[in-house]
């Protein structure tokens, strides 16, 4: 899984799991790619039509979460340069 590469790193952050962030992990969240795959819905595209709305596309592109992401890009970017791998992320 690329947000825990290894179990040793998967056992060290201290996270509170919760219902969201499970679906997160998984991949198995709200987002249309996954609706679109246990056909709840016909299409796997993004509101905003810029390909399919997976989890990397919400983290990394999806202009519904802009601002979201511009916290979280001057958060990591004081220590690296944005565009972590997703391990990175589950250390904030």
């Amino acid at each position: 899984m690329e947000y825990f590469p290894d179990n040793k790193e998967r056992l060290k952050p201290k996270l509170t799991l919760s219902p969201k962030l499970t679906a997160l992990l998984t991949e198995q969240g709200k987002n249309n790619t996954y609706l679109h795959h246990i056909k709840k819905i016909q299409s796997p595209d993004c509101s905003f039509k810029h390909g399919d709305q997976t989890t990397d596309h919400l983290i990394y592109d999806c202009e519904i979460l802009d601002k979201e992401r511009e916290k979280l890009i001057a958060y990591k970017s004081r220590e690296e340069d944005w565009r972590v791998r997703k391990c990175e992320l589950v250390k904030i």
